[in-house]
């Protein structure tokens, strides 16, 4: 099954699990996720976008990519650049440290990447969260935007969690137990539901 069949079964589903989703499914024309395949360049922008503004991300992966020759980040290039040049680009020694780590990884392992598709959730975790700044709300990210993973629950993100309060109408933001227990009726497509919990903070709902 193609993934856009996957997310209308999904829609289905969620619009009879609670009914704000089917409100918020009907209003919006349905579940707009777009994949954004290729595994290294995905978590060179997430590690880039840790803590500070999508505007600042937006500059700083673009002097990258331009450090790199083009409109992609360069494994090779990103591992062989001096600390000095990746810092002049405005990220922190941190993250030329976690980017360096990535692209190594990617180096000495070609087909890392093409193989994880083919990998459960919980194995896709322990072959990335080893890597240096790849935690697991960024694998989750991962698995949801990238490889289409259709029922992964990020309990960390505090988007999710508002998204929870506001559905169950609860007086404080739920603990991590709380929300998966009150998502199990979403299974398979917990991902869909978490879609939808994001895009109610508008309050377009």
């Amino acid at each position: 099954m193609k993934f856009h069949h996957h997310v209308k079964a999904a829609e289905k589903h969620l619009s009879g699990a609670h009914p704000l989703f089917h409100r918020h499914i009907k209003s919006r024309g349905g579940c707009k996720i777009k994949l954004r395949p290729g595994g290294y360049q995905v978590l060179c922008s997430s590690i880039i976008s840790q803590q500070i503004s999508t505007l600042a991300a937006k500059s700083i992966s673009r002097k990258v990519m331009a450090y790199c020759g083009g409109k992609k980040f360069d494994p090779e290039v990103i591992f062989q650049a001096p600390e000095d040049d990746l810092r002049a680009c405005g990220l922190s020694r941190g993250k030329v440290r976690y980017l360096k780590a990535l692209s190594e990884k990617v180096i000495e392992d070609p087909r890392f990447f093409k193989r994880l598709p083919r990998l459960t959730d919980e194995q896709i975790m322990e072959s990335l969260l080893p890597i240096p700044g790849i935690g697991p709300w960024t694998v989750e990210m991962f698995m949801m935007f990238s490889l289409g993973r259709m029922d992964v629950l990020p309990v960390a993100d505090l988007g999710i969690q508002k998204g929870f309060q506001k559905l169950f109408e609860l007086t404080e933001l739920p603990k991590k137990k709380q929300m998966i227990e009150l998502a199990e009726p979403w299974r398979p497509y917990r991902s869909v539901a978490c879609f939808f919990l994001w895009a109610m903070q508008d309050g377009s709902d």
